[in-house]
């Protein structure tokens, strides 16, 4: 999960930092303020006994910066993982609230994946703002599922959706990055690709795409320190990293020669 782990004391909250020792510990000591904002951890299905204390931990940290687009989608996707369709709609909602008409692209595409875990009246809200936008002012059913919306706003009348299995797409955080490059986030999308390769450092569709998007941003200062970051990994395209590292490094020294 992480690199290493640490515990002051045993009154001290557990840092937990690598997934393969997870098991020897109590993951009810763990403290997520320490949990790195890129970790990997965001991204996957948690330890059942982290799942509360994280989803209560990102909608603390949108309640406090409802522009943090990096939290909304890591609640989103803990929301996926754990199924609850209430939940779930309450993310999303705040995630359209704060995007409102921008990134259309990963709104639709976050909206397909979801929809066979809400509610149709909840789909229809959803749906209806994917070209108007959302504001927090509209009205919506059930308001109170949302941290960035009024609780006086809306209905809580909700329709359940009737019969058929749950299908329930995987939710593929590369497209997302995609959707984030396309709606014009590239920071955000340049950290979830980075978070993507940590983890799967041999992806080379990951690999291409981070390193794509170093290019096109021309930001010396993050690629290097991305590279050195996965200095030792079986990075997939290595010979491309280094040789993008070799003409970052000759322009340097040309600007400094010159």
């Amino acid at each position: 999960m992480f690199d290493d782990f640490s515990q002051d004391s045993s009154t001290q909250p557990l840092c937990i930092c690598r997934l393969d020792i997870a098991p020897r510990i109590d993951l009810n000591t763990v403290d997520l303020t320490f949990v790195a904002r890129h970790s990997p951890f965001w991204l996957n299905p948690m330890p059942p006994v982290l799942v509360t204390k994280a989803l209560d931990f990102l909608s603390h940290r949108i309640s406090n910066n409802p522009n943090d687009l990096l939290a909304h989608l890591q609640r989103v996707t803990a929301h996926y993982h754990s199924g609850t369709p209430d939940t779930l709609y309450g993310a999303l909602l705040d995630l359209f609230v704060v995007l409102d008409t921008k990134g259309y692209a990963l709104r639709q595409r976050l909206l397909a994946k979801c929809a066979p875990l809400l509610g149709i009246e909840q789909q229809q809200t959803l749906d209806a703002s994917l070209q108007s936008g959302l504001n927090k002012t509209d009205v919506t059913p059930l308001p109170s599922l949302s941290r960035l919306i009024p609780a006086n706003v809306g209905t809580l009348h909700l329709l359940e959706r009737q019969g058929g299995p749950r299908v329930v797409e995987s939710f593929n955080a590369l497209d997302e990055a995609r959707d984030l490059i396309d709606s014009g986030f590239i920071d955000e999308a340049r950290m979830l690709l980075e978070t993507l390769l940590f983890r799967q450092p041999e992806c080379e569709e990951t690999s291409k795409e981070l390193l794509d998007l170093y290019r096109y941003t021309k930001n010396s200062d993050a690629f290097f320190a991305t590279h050195e970051r996965f200095r030792g990994l079986p990075l997939a395209l290595a010979s491309d990293w280094n040789a993008q590292a070799e003409r970052l490094l000759a322009a340097e020294e040309g600007m400094g020669n010159g």
